[in-house]
């Protein structure tokens, strides 16, 4: 567990954070500075965040560019206008709408999805998705279907982590040590690697094995490392199995089964 702690500050120390920003979806509620905004534009990237990045960055770009200044206002005013210039693989123009208005219709009711996430929330990151899930509908993935809900274990991290790093936002009142791994295809074959879990598919047992791993390094913020072991995996730096090219510069080799 030593060599593994180390390993991971290690990676954690060395991540080119700033750098990596540019690439990655928590870049889009950064830009913005009211927390009404931050927490709708958040809800849209994590949405949208899936498959290539440079695929679904353009289309977020462009909505978000449509949206205006004030995410949190656009949706507020949102009258059902047709979004076909934002569709983006299964999210179809008819989706997006009934998902706005449905959000529009949320907010307000709840006046925030913070208000949500804390009043369904019973300890564990779970309940509060599931209450999300249950609010928003059927577009959002939940726990309770077994789903490893990759994108909204994201936005939790974003809306609940503190901005330590210059990363999370840090802008709900819930706690960071009830966070869960958003379990991504690169995540999970690092963290088999690391011994992190020894499960051999990908769900919310996964991300529970894992988190709870990672929880007996960090009981506080389990999900700290998150950012640097999915970026170790987006950079190519880890391709999942050993290799000559890679593994002898990796910060993590003394503690992988590569």
């Amino acid at each position: 567990m030593t060599e593994l702690r180390d390993g991971l500050e290690a990676l954690y120390a060395s991540s080119d954070v700033q750098g990596r920003l540019a690439s990655d979806p928590v870049r889009f509620p950064r830009r913005f500075l009211d927390a009404r905004d931050q927490e709708v534009a958040g809800l849209v990237a994590a949405t949208f965040a899936f498959g290539r990045v440079d695929l679904f960055g353009p289309v977020l770009e462009r909505l978000l560019a449509a949206m205006g200044p004030s995410p949190r206002d656009w949706v507020d005013a949102y009258d059902g206008a047709p979004l076909g210039a934002f569709e983006y693989r299964w999210l179809k123009a008819r989706r997006l709408e009934l998902f706005f208005a449905g959000l529009r219709d949320v907010l307000t009711k709840r006046g925030s999805l913070e208000a949500i996430a804390v009043e369904g929330f019973d300890g564990t990151a779970a309940s509060s998705l599931e209450a999300l899930g249950q609010a928003l509908g059927p577009e959002l993935a939940r726990p309770s279907k077994r789903s490893a809900c990759k994108r909204m274990c994201m936005y939790l991290r974003w809306m609940v982590r503190p901005p330590i790093e210059g990363i999370d936002l840090g802008i709900w009142d819930l706690p960071a040590s009830a966070l869960v791994i958003p379990l991504d295809t690169h995540v999970s074959k690092i963290a088999r690697l690391l011994g992190l879990t020894a499960r051999r598919t990908d769900g919310w047992a996964t991300a529970l094995d894992i988190t709870a791993s990672l929880a007996e390094l960090d009981p506080s913020d389990p999900v700290r490392f998150d950012f640097a072991i999915a970026h170790l995996g987006i950079s190519g730096a880890c391709i999942g199995r050993a290799s000559e090219d890679h593994c002898p510069r990796c910060v993590l080799r003394a503690c992988c089964s590569a």
